[in-house]
């Protein structure tokens, strides 16, 4: 799950180049999250990167969900999109949202992947919401103790929603069980996060908009299955 891709229409076949074989064109344009999320922080690292060592200029459109996000690759108007599970995994499998009659499964491939080890994927519930639950500082915060929360479901976001689903059922809940807060995009959920409209958000935990909840005046905890993953 700690991935974040880069996702191109067509897997170019070549041998391995030497760095000064490399002919970039002037201009490179991928897709990738809203401002402030990890895959957006990092795709301007990158292209910070890119014109330092090759002079290309790389621009990044952002994209409120995976729908967003993956659109603009189908259609040639970008040549990458920086994805997570649902822009890839998901539309090649053409499943979720993907599984539509004008979607389908996709010909995309992975390039590149982020597997950072100190990064993973979270759901992360406000400490002002934990102390309510009479669990201040969401000390000992289980995934049981979500029920009858706000819980953020993004629109055409499957690689989110799906997440979240999986971490309610390890607390032994589905959607009945939360009160369901739909937003129409990672960053909007997460706005939702600082101004009290919801009380539990998915993100990455170097996510920029984490970060930013975290040090609001409501507080943000990333909950970890490692706390209670029994031993097998």
């Amino acid at each position: 799950m700690r991935i974040t891709s880069l996702a191109a229409a067509l897997c170019l076949a070549s041998g391995p180049l030497l760095a000064q074989e490399v002919d970039l064109p002037s201009q490179l344009t991928w897709t990738a999250y809203g401002t402030g999320s990890a895959g957006y922080n990092q795709s301007v690292a990158i292209g910070a990167a890119l014109q330092e060592a090759n002079g290309v200029n790389l621009r990044v459109l952002p994209g409120k969900n995976d729908i967003a996000r993956t659109e603009p690759l189908r259609q040639g108007k970008v040549q990458f999109s920086a994805n997570g599970v649902g822009g890839s995994f998901m539309a090649q499998e053409g499943v979720f949202q993907f599984g539509a009659e004008n979607w389908g499964p996709q010909p995309v491939r992975v390039l590149a992947a982020n597997n950072g080890g100190a990064v993973g994927l979270s759901l992360a519930v406000a400490a002002e919401a934990c102390e309510k639950a009479g669990k201040p500082g969401c000390e000992g915060f289980e995934y049981s103790d979500l029920k009858g929360m706000r819980v953020a479901y993004v629109k055409g976001a499957p690689a989110l929603n799906v997440n979240n689903e999986a971490y309610l059922a390890y607390g032994g809940l589905t959607w009945d069980d939360v009160e369901i807060v739909e937003f129409g995009g990672f960053g909007d959920s997460w706005a939702g996060m600082i101004d009290g409209s919801v009380d539990a958000a998915f993100a990455s935990t170097n996510s920029g908009r984490a970060y930013e909840a975290a040090s609001g005046p409501r507080g943000c905890i990333g909950l970890r299955l490692i706390r209670t993953m029994p031993k097998v």
